[in-house]
């Protein structure tokens, strides 16, 4: 069984399979929220959302619709989405009651999107490369007269008052946003920059790139500090600023000592080169990559959870309590679960039972164990 875009015409390209086998019968609830699938071959039903929801909660936009990085606000309260085909379509949405606001002059897409300050101001870089702020609170949008001296794709660290940007030429372009300055632009080797953070003390910053090196740099004297003894093309901060992640081309994620930049623990294979992310209470690495997948890795053990999931556009943005992430597919912007009591819950109600030894080494891995009760 397929659904269809009625919007668009085209075929969602995963199958809705897992009653296993053969469609027998179809029926819609009530409500036309839900479509239960029967099976020819085992006496299974599977139930699937018509509305995109999932264990977690409604979509947060429809298909056609993308969210990146840092777009879910510190507060919880918005996430920002953007239309695919319209760079200038973009809004910011009530998690809790669904409200969109739009999001007047301001520029978005998968390589150049903005971020939600902690103050829950968007701010971004127009097509101009102008640097401008929206506030959803009173809808207003400001020029911050900053004009950057080249382009940025996705790579943006913000500290207080203070932003780094990264540019396509290799250039590291230091504004403070509330006072239109442009306070330093450190000069690279890297030719573009891809990934960008603050230490956590603000006196060094970590950048990323094409060259795939990693390099530290006196964010006050623009002095280069260190190299990383790792081929990284992009790279991440922990939240609690002690570890590093960097990434190569070929998905290699190498974790660093941030105050001693000695390696720390194993490396990750086995993930597709791309964009690296911490969730908020740092147990969790997430990894989007080349093949339009995007993986989750537990952090203490190195070892990813589950299985890839399907996107159609890089990075996530996670709520600040770390139990959601809002990510782009083939649907829209859905919003998952990712803490354990929540995917426990849905994973028992899906089934109606426990999980056979196969499922469970399927969909979770480990050992098997009881997890729905009686």
């Amino acid at each position: 069984m397929f659904a269809y875009d009625l919007a668009t015409g085209e075929r969602v390209q995963t199958p809705l399979d897992t009653q296993h086998g053969t469609v027998c019968d179809s029926v819609i609830s009530p409500d036309s929220a839900i479509i239960a699938v029967s099976s020819c071959n085992e006496g299974t039903v599977s139930l699937w959302a018509l509305d995109g929801t999932t264990a977690t909660g409604t979509p947060l936009q429809g298909a056609g619709w993308a969210t990146a990085a840092d777009l879910w606000s510190p507060d919880g309260r918005y996430v920002a989405v953007f239309r695919l085909d319209s760079p200038t379509s973009v809004e910011v949405v009530d998690a809790n009651d669904g409200t969109r606001i739009a999001a007047e002059g301001v520029y978005a897409t998968p390589n150049d999107s903005p971020i939600l300050r902690a103050d829950d101001v968007l701010q971004t870089v127009n097509e101009d490369n102008h640097v401008v702020e929206f506030d959803p609170r009173t809808r207003q949008t400001r020029d911050t007269g900053i004009v950057l001296p080249g382009g940025v794709t996705a790579n943006v660290a913000i500290l207080d008052d203070l932003t780094a940007y990264g540019l396509d030429d290799g250039a590291i372009v230091i504004v403070d946003a509330a006072r239109g300055q442009t306070r330093r632009t450190i000069h690279t080797d890297m030719i573009a920059v891809y990934g960008l953070e603050w230490s956590a003390d603000g006196q060094r910053l970590f950048a990323a790139g094409q060259s795939e090196e990693a390099k530290v740099f006196d964010a006050a004297t623009s002095e280069e500090l260190a190299t990383l003894p790792a081929r990284a093309a992009s790279l991440q901060l922990s939240p609690d600023g002690r570890l590093l992640a960097t990434t190569a081309f070929d998905g290699e994620i190498t974790f660093f000592d941030a105050t001693t930049l000695e390696r720390s623990g194993d490396p990750v294979k086995g993930v597709v080169g791309g964009q690296v992310q911490f969730t908020p209470d740092g147990r969790t690495l997430v990894a989007s990559g080349f093949d339009n997948t995007m993986r989750l890795v537990d952090v203490e053990s190195r070892q990813q959870i589950g299985t890839p999931l399907a996107i159609t556009a890089a990075g996530a943005s996670f709520s600040p309590d770390s139990t959601q992430m809002a990510i782009t597919t083939e649907r829209g912007v859905v919003r998952l679960g990712i803490d354990a009591a929540t995917l426990t819950a849905a994973a028992c109600r899906a089934a109606g039972r426990e999980l056979t030894a196969d499922e469970w080494k399927q969909y979770i891995g480990g050992t098997p164990r009881r997890l729905c009760g009686n």
